[in-house]
């Protein structure tokens, strides 16, 4: 008679590993860890000093675990294994990594007060760029995590030198005076703080007069990447996913941009939450909290009008047409640009330097719009040997559009000089004097009283309110009043 022997007596045999079990080994390799977010990331050592922060559900990550697995079995791993590994993989960041810490794209910084700032190089070295009160050095191993994205280009090693060595790029650059230059100043230092806001810069002009190649120039020095400029999005989830993956965004030959594109160009400026979807993810979307620096670059003359939220977070500089005696080759610029990039960066440094000794002993008279880059700048200022009160005078809104201030505020604040009231249609404001053939003067009723919506905040600076009024009979009347002295 057969008799089963008791459950407790039977040998069982030790388990095949799964693909699973195989994919999990080939991902001990790395070291995983959770942001603050909740968004899982990888830590790989790719070389000799060289480590990379890769988001766990990312392209690279699973390239990289795929060709590891390859390489060990000589087989590819069955779709139900791959997911069970990257979520297991998950499970495990977040139940037994360390504390969250965060990752940064291209610039980080710590204290509070600020007291470091940190330059992601993104070289095979994974080098940094630290950035002290006491002055910069180049660190191969830094306390800080940086986002990795293959559109992304690494920065030149900085060299030591002067803030004056900017100068060349100045040179380089058809900017039509020292308050279009320090606006170019103060955009790049707000652009290396780690946290915004940031202002938007713009900068405009005829075709010819060279605005492309600054934006090229001016974005390339601090976040290279290999689409250095782009068509701005027609869709916000679009936009948010360039800001994920760069630092500075940066839009050419803009004409248009719609009302939910403002807003969101907007937030980007102050600070934007959103939801981000994860390749593959099936659990829920990633919260994610972005700032970024924003450059444009606009032809005139054209219909661009800005709304006035968009307009009051700008750096605007007008590029006068270029003369052809004055002309250069753009290979000639390039090769120049290239030549003297990191002594350029090597200027940068010690100006955020000096602005991180200064920055406690600077008081500004009144706080203007954008304070806190204000204050930024001002306490850079020495270094570009400029004066605090030159680098106020360039962010004032009043020259927001170039070295004068724009022709209509200026056509209107004459018509308002002896009068404190005065109400009317748009037809009779576009006839008013103002320069002939200038670029920024709009043609017909309809363009000026757009013009008027964008420069609402810049007419408020100067005394002037501007309100618009349909009549019972369906006549559009705009009024102009002189607000009482503060």
């Amino acid at each position: 008679m057969l008799r089963h022997n008791p459950s407790h007596l039977v040998t069982r045999r030790p388990r095949a590993p799964s693909q699973t079990d195989l994919l999990l080994q080939c991902a001990s390799a790395a070291t995983f860890f959770t942001t603050h977010h909740g968004q899982v990331y990888a830590s790989l050592h790719l070389g000799p000093s060289g480590h990379q922060a890769w988001p766990l559900r990312s392209a690279l990550f699973q390239y990289w675990l795929l060709n590891r697995f390859y390489n060990e079995y000589e087989t590819a791993p069955g779709d139900p294994s791959w997911r069970a590994a990257l979520r297991i993989l998950e499970a495990r960041a977040h139940c037994y990594s360390a504390p969250p810490r965060p990752v940064h794209q291209r610039v980080a910084g710590c204290g509070h007060p600020l007291q470091t700032i940190a330059i992601d190089l993104l070289n095979a070295q994974s080098e940094v760029v630290e950035i002290t009160a006491g002055g910069w050095n180049i660190v191969g191993d830094s306390a800080f995590s940086f986002h990795y994205h293959p559109g992304n280009l690494p920065l030149p090693r900085p060299v030591p030198a002067e803030p004056p060595a900017l100068n060349l790029l100045r040179s380089l650059l058809n900017l039509p005076g020292p308050q279009d230059w320090l606006r170019c100043l103060a955009w790049l230092l707000a652009a290396l703080r780690p946290s915004g806001p940031y202002p938007i810069l713009v900068l405009q002009g005829p075709p010819g007069s060279g605005k492309s190649f600054a934006a090229r120039v001016l974005r390339s020095l601090i976040d290279p990447a290999i689409a250095s400029l782009c068509s701005l999005p027609f869709s916000e989830s679009s936009l948010l996913t360039l800001a994920h993956n760069h630092w500075v965004l940066a839009f050419d030959h803009i004409v248009h941009a719609s009302n939910r594109i403002s807003s969101a160009l907007c937030r980007l400026s102050t600070g934007h939450g959103f939801f981000f979807n994860e390749r593959y993810h099936a659990i829920e979307p990633v919260p994610l909290t972005v700032q970024r620096p924003i450059l444009l670059t606009v032809p005139t003359p054209c219909y661009w009008n800005p709304r006035p939220d968009l307009t009051d977070r700008t750096l605007t500089v007008t590029l006068p047409a270029m003369p052809p005696q004055e002309r250069r080759s753009e290979a000639e610029l390039c090769s120049a640009f290239e030549a003297a990039r990191p002594s350029l960066l090597g200027a940068l440094c010690t100006a955020l330097s000096t602005a991180l000794r200064r920055l406690d002993s600077v008081h500004l008279p009144a706080a203007p719009r954008f304070a806190d880059v204000a204050a930024w700048a001002v306490a850079a200022a020495p270094a570009f040997g400029a004066t605090d009160e030159s680098m106020l005078t360039a962010l004032s809104p009043s020259l927001a559009f170039g070295a004068h201030a724009h022709p209509v505020v200026e056509a209107l604040c004459l018509l308002m000089k002896d009068r404190a009231h005065w109400t009317g249609p748009a037809s009779q404001l576009v006839a008013l004097p103002h320069p002939p053939d200038h670029p920024l003067w709009p043609p017909t009723p309809s363009a000026f009283s757009r013009h008027l919506k964008e420069l609402t905040t810049q007419l408020r600076d100067r005394g002037l309110q501007v309100t618009f009024r349909r009549t019972h009979g369906g006549r559009r009347l705009i009024t102009l009043e002189s607000l009482p002295a503060s």
